[in-house]
């Protein structure tokens, strides 16, 4: 992890410069009658159901996570400010607010979920409890709108195989996935698994996310589509930043309510190309679907160099090789290094996890036990030391059955490393179910 990246990240993250705050409604008199979320919990695991329109959701997301918001926002600001002492709030407020957060592209929808977000937030707690410590003011929408594009100023490590369905249990594609960080509190103690039903008419969709965010680091829709995020370190300009950029996690979701399971990987490239983005990225796509003789999965490398394959390059297993059974992506470039005129580069996550994907034997049918035997290999810390609160690890690992439509989720802990906890098994179909039968409450 840079240094420079993981600050800039936490000051995007957080607090823009003072504003006035707008005023806080009654907390009885912004309240839905039907509140439209859900939070519960299942075997220690966070699940938040949400649905309606884009205000009602967002609204649900702050009424019901607003304590764990505030205290992610000044537990994780306050951990920066210790290390850049009168330089954070500066460079907060004259770099990002003026150059950077305001360029970011945004739906209607997208705005009217954060804007929820912030009315939730503020119908639940008091102004005391609603201020950001470090800068005496309250969190406003501007803050949540720079969240939210956190994922654009920071090199996530993360690491992802896709199988093919003849190597595994139940016939179809399995995925296997690790997201590692900085061990933040939104990002480690505070982590939930959101199952959202656009009302916009967008595919319904599971993801692994934290109180305050509306967009995905890891994800599956309701056809079976898997999507994951990972850096790769193509950093930004002064001058790329005053484009008109998705945020990358945005991007994650509008893929996720808008690809079909049949043709998803074509169809990823093609969105994705349509969306400028700010930094790097390697953007794995996983469909059960190929019946059209498409790929079962594809690595989309994402970055700012509009020149080459105008900005996204997929690369995907050939077909004519029945030798290759895992596609492999970490936080490098390998199709778009060749076009630049560079060596495919490999890291020694990359190469473990390569090197795993060869062994397999014809007869094998991998389960979920086992794929998350394999992703361990490239989890952090190394050597399975327990996870240390604001060092870097990995904070969830997801295993991910694209036919079954099913997410065995295991979520990072402060003390343990994250391959001692147990999984917790998330049927789409019935997640889906029990979001529709809240809905009609």
């Amino acid at each position: 992890m840079r240094l420079t990246c993981l600050t800039v990240l936490l000051l995007a993250s957080l607090p823009l410069l003072p504003q006035a705050a707008a005023p806080r409604p009654d907390s009885n008199s912004n309240l839905p009658v039907l509140l439209r979320g859900s939070l519960e919990v299942v075997e220690g695991q966070r699940r938040l159901y949400l649905w309606g329109t884009p205000r009602e959701r967002g609204f649900a997301h702050g009424y019901l996570l607003a304590s764990d918001i505030m205290r992610s926002v000044n537990d994780d600001f306050a951990w920066l400010l210790e290390r850049m002492p009168g330089v954070g709030t500066l460079l907060y407020s004259n770099v990002l607010l003026k150059t950077v957060v305001p360029n970011f592209v945004w739906t209607k929808e997208e705005l009217e979920e954060i804007a929820g977000l912030l009315a939730g937030i503020e119908a639940k707690l008091p102004a005391d409890q609603r201020e950001v410590k470090a800068l005496k003011r309250a969190l406003t929408l501007e803050d949540l709108k720079a969240a939210n594009t956190a994922g654009d100023w920071v090199a996530l490590g993360c690491s992802t195989y896709a199988v093919r369905g003849d190597y595994v249990e139940g016939g179809a594609p399995a995925v296997a996935r690790n997201f590692d960080f900085p061990a933040l509190r939104a990002l480690l103690e505070n982590q939930i698994v959101v199952i959202v039903a656009p009302e916009e008419g967008g595919l319904p969709y599971a993801a692994v996310t934290h109180p305050g965010s509306i967009g995905v680091l890891t994800g599956m829709n309701e056809q079976g589509v898997f999507l994951s995020v990972h850096d790769v370190h193509v950093p930004a300009s002064f001058k790329d930043a005053g484009r008109a950029n998705t945020p990358r996690l945005m991007a994650m979701r509008r893929c996720l309510t808008k690809l079909s399971a049949k043709g998803a990987v074509p169809a990823a490239l093609d969105v994705l190309k349509s969306w400028t983005t700010l930094y790097g990225n390697n953007i794995m796509v996983v469909t059960p679907d190929t019946s059209d003789g498409g790929p079962f999965a594809g690595v989309v490398e994402y970055d700012r160099r509009e020149q080459v394959d105008d900005g996204a390059t997929l690369r995907v297993l050939d077909p004519k090789d029945p030798e290759q059974r895992f596609l492999t992506c970490t936080n490098h470039h390998r199709e778009r290094a060749g076009r630049y005129g560079h060596g495919a580069q490999n890291c020694w996550r990359y190469t473990k996890l390569f090197g795993e994907g060869t062994k397999l034997e014809a007869e094998v049918r991998l389960n979920a036990e086992q794929l998350f035997d394999v992703i361990e290999l490239s989890a952090f810390p190394r050597g399975g030391k327990p996870q240390v609160s604001m060092e870097n690890g990995t904070l969830h690992q997801v295993v991910a059955f694209t036919g079954k439509r099913e997410m065995h989720i295991r979520r990072g802990v402060e003390g343990a490393h994250i391959s001692a906890q147990t999984p917790v098994v998330l049927s789409l179909e019935k997640a889906f179910e029990h979001l529709r039968s809240l809905a009609k409450r």
